[in-house]
């Protein structure tokens, strides 16, 4: 059995049974695996295929969790920007509610992870093509996020963002793509 498929019966055996010392055991299992390396992996297999809501549900709030406190949750900065591309990517499939709201939060938590941009953290993120590929209201919600979220940015880009977000609101409620 791969680790997403351990987490969801992990997830199950806790939601489900009444049994103290099962729940105690998948308890047990689900801590350690939130404190593994391994864990980065299984939040996103989850995030990608859980194969019920409250399973990717489950995935982006371990990535969340992971990445409290900004810094990239202690990844190399090749690493955080990968994890950002991917969460970028598993935005575009993900309709708005509590699911993409977490992705967003994740998301935003590692905007400022990989080489410097000279642009700072806005110039990377409309740089990034994942980003750009992004339905409007979606950019809006992972902008929205990063100033919460542990990115170090300056009073200047958040007044960046402020204004893109003008623009975008301009492009949505106008009908114009970006």
């Amino acid at each position: 059995m791969d680790a997403r498929a351990q987490a969801e019966q992990a997830l199950r055996v806790l939601w489900t049974t009444q049994d103290a010392a099962e729940r105690h055991a998948a308890n047990e299992w689900l801590t350690g695996l939130q404190g593994s390396d391994e864990a980065w992996m299984v939040a996103i297999a989850l995030v990608a295929s859980g194969s019920e809501p409250d399973f990717k549900q489950f995935g982006a709030t371990l990535l969340c969790n992971k990445l409290r406190g900004g810094g990239g949750g202690g990844l190399q900065a090749d690493q955080a920007a990968s994890l950002r591309s991917e969460l970028l990517q598993q935005l575009r499939a993900v309709p708005s509610g509590r699911l993409r709201a977490s992705l967003c939060r994740a998301a935003a938590g590692l905007v400022d992870a990989g080489a410097p941009s000279a642009g700072g953290v806005l110039g990377r993120l409309l740089a990034d093509p994942d980003f750009r590929a992004l339905r409007i209201d979606a950019m809006l919600e992972l902008l929205t996020a990063v100033p919460d979220e542990g990115a170090f940015i300056s009073v200047a880009e958040v007044q960046e963002m402020q204004e893109l977000m003008l623009e975008l609101l301009g492009h949505a409620l106008g009908g114009a793509p970006f």
